[in-house]
């Protein structure tokens, strides 16, 4: 789909949102009603929609916690442009009094999370974005994207993250990475434009969604394993305790109960033995330590 044809669909629908049957919505679009230098004010109309896309881009809205730093400068251009085509059609076919009633309008209708979404300081309309695995949030499988397979490019990592982003290309369905803000340069690897397609991002999704599901269930199995640890140890009498080893509790526990000596006891295939079991395999480095001066002092008698 070209360029020119996306945006004719897509103002289409902003106009159908934005009250006019779809066949009304359909003719202005046709007809060219987007002429600016037919507005009232084309001056004003630049302007409000300039200043409207600086609120929706890079400085406000949502940016997830796993971003570090944030893009200031994004796609406001582009941003301004829809919204100045889209007020000048709303303002022509009659939906508004003045253009700056239709620009206040648009960025309402552009800011609504369900046309719309923030990322890493570029605006995405929802559907340019490859959707998440079902029922996981799109924005943040596409934010962990960028910084995962582009932002690890050896040409992306001296801007960091927040010079990042991807720009979508209705033209050839593709994402190209983009450095440096709104007029920057794109990515390249071994001299040349790095894209990608939805489907490649989408195979992406697919990796980070096994990999979440697996670390989800490696965290409840060793849960479940400290849960029995901790059910076994409380019922050993203090003497016990005290012949394994006395800063057991202190220092023993917390080396017992962390996930890289269950990987180890799980590996091993020890996970299944018992509490008591389980300390005398895998002793603290406290214990070891009193066995071999026990062991020693033993030798020597």
């Amino acid at each position: 789909m070209g360029q020119e044809v996306y945006e004719r669909f897509s103002d289409i629908a902003a106009l159908t949102r934005g009250g006019l049957p779809t066949e009304y919505a359909t003719a202005a679009v046709n007809n060219g009603a987007a002429n600016i230098a037919g507005s009232a004010n084309p001056g004003e109309l630049r302007k409000s929609a300039l200043n409207e896309a600086k609120s929706l881009v890079g400085n406000t809205g949502w940016l997830p916690v796993w971003v570090s730093g944030s893009n200031t400068v994004g796609n406001t251009p582009q941003v301004a442009q829809t919204i100045t085509r889209r007020a000048a059609l709303m303002y022509q076919a009659g939906l508004y009094p003045d253009v700056k009633s239709a620009v206040a309008a648009v960025a309402r209708d552009v800011a609504d999370p369900k046309v719309s979404t923030l990322i890493n300081g570029t605006r995405y309309m929802n559907h340019e974005l490859p959707p998440a695995p079902k029922a996981e949030d799109t924005a943040e499988y596409f934010t962990r994207f960028i910084k995962a397979v582009p932002g690890e490019e050896p040409n992306a990592k001296p801007y960091g993250l927040s010079q990042l982003r991807l720009e979508y290309s209705p033209a050839t369905g593709t994402y190209t990475p983009m450095l440096g803000g709104s007029d920057g340069v794109p990515l390249t690897a071994n001299g040349r434009v790095i894209q990608y397609t939805k489907e490649r991002i989408q195979a992406e999704y697919q990796k980070m969604y096994r990999a979440d599901v697996d670390e989800a269930l490696e965290a409840a199995a060793h849960k479940q394993f400290v849960t029995r640890m901790n059910a076994e140890i409380g019922k050993m009498p203090a003497y016990t305790m005290e012949r394994y080893d006395p800063s057991y509790f202190n220092q023993g526990q917390a080396n017992l109960f962390s996930r890289e000596t269950w990987q180890r006891i799980r590996a091993d295939g020890n996970a299944e033995k018992s509490a008591l079991e389980i300390m005398d395999l895998y002793p603290t480095k406290a214990w070891t330590r009193s066995k071999s001066r026990k062991a020693k002092a033993e030798g020597q008698q």
